[in-house]
């Protein structure tokens, strides 16, 4: 759907914020919430990852060790 402009701009935001209006204000801020914790265990498997092949590394010999 392009934009339109002139008169015909107030049906498209219309049409825009009518799906907004379709999630309660609770349902939406549960489903901020999990992606909030979906993000930190992402980011705690990305920290656990990085200390595995640090020491993968220095278990090869590749690395000395810190």
């Amino acid at each position: 759907m392009t934009r339109p402009s002139g008169p015909q701009s107030w049906r498209y935001f219309n049409r825009l914020s009518h799906w907004r209006k379709l999630v309660a204000a609770s349902e939406y801020r549960a489903l901020q919430n999990y992606v909030r914790e979906l993000q930190r265990q992402l980011g705690r498997k990305i920290l656990e990852d990085e200390i595995f092949k640090d020491a993968l590394a220095v278990a090869a010999g590749t690395e000395k060790p810190l």
